[in-house]
């Protein structure tokens, strides 16, 4: 148990350090090679056939790297073949005021100790570690962009539909 609620199937406590983890923290796309992902989802070496994996580097207003990650796994692997990952991000004034905050250590924190505990759905939660020394972390998250968002910004109003939906997971 990582304490408060229930613990994640993979990935660092956050309360580990990141030596004390056992995969190194990506920080760029690269690095989320078919090694790493078989790694921190535990597969067996050769489940993961390829990893295809676009990152969001150079969109602004990103306090992390986003990346959409699709993965091919062989015939009856149970694993997920669409993922999030957020990783560090890549500009330094970013990563200072992300470090100084302890943005990573707190959303893996989110994730693995507050999540679990909610009645309203969060995105399940793969695998997440982080070094608060660096500042740098990964939290690897079911892919959710399939789903329908309601976007606040359009010209469109929100449905009596949406609302009563709306209402309806809040008050949960």
């Amino acid at each position: 148990m990582l304490g408060i609620g229930e613990p994640v199937p993979y990935g660092c406590s956050s309360r580990m350090m990141a030596e004390e983890c056992k995969l190194k923290i990506p920080t760029t796309v690269n690095d989320l090679t078919s090694q790493w992902f078989e790694d921190a989802l535990g597969l067996k070496r050769g489940d993961l056939l390829q990893v295809s994996a676009r990152g969001s580097e150079g969109e602004a207003g990103l306090v992390s790297l986003i990346c959409f990650v699709e993965l091919e796994l062989k015939s009856g692997v149970d694993a997920p073949s669409k993922l999030v990952v957020k990783l560090a991000p890549t500009h330094p004034e970013t990563l200072a005021m992300a470090t100084d905050f302890r943005l990573f250590a707190r959303e893996v924190q989110f994730y693995q100790d507050v999540a679990p505990l909610l009645t309203m759905k969060t995105p399940q939660t793969y695998y997440s570690a982080c070094d608060s020394k660096s500042g740098i972390g990964v939290i690897v998250l079911e892919d959710c962009s399939d789903l329908h968002v309601i976007d606040q910004y359009l010209d469109q109003p929100t449905t009596l539909e949406e609302l009563m939906q709306i209402v309806d997971s809040t008050a949960k």
